[in-house]
């Protein structure tokens, strides 16, 4: 993805958020995290992704 491009995404996920509202969040990030899994053909490179998605986050309280 060129920069652009991923501003174009960042942009329309913003959108997106905006859209389905706060109590729908959750519910649409674990959507679309597994519609782009299933579009991605290399399980690594998920794992990967959600690793790199994770890593630097605070742990859950109670975790």
């Amino acid at each position: 993805m060129t920069p652009d491009e991923f501003e174009h995404a960042y942009e329309r996920l913003a959108a997106a958020l905006d859209a389905v509202g706060e109590a729908n969040e959750t519910l649409f990030l674990v959507r679309l995290a597994l519609l782009l899994a299933d579009a991605c053909p290399d399980p690594a490179a998920f794992a990967a992704a959600l690793e790199a998605a994770q890593a630097g986050l605070p742990p859950a309280d109670g975790a």
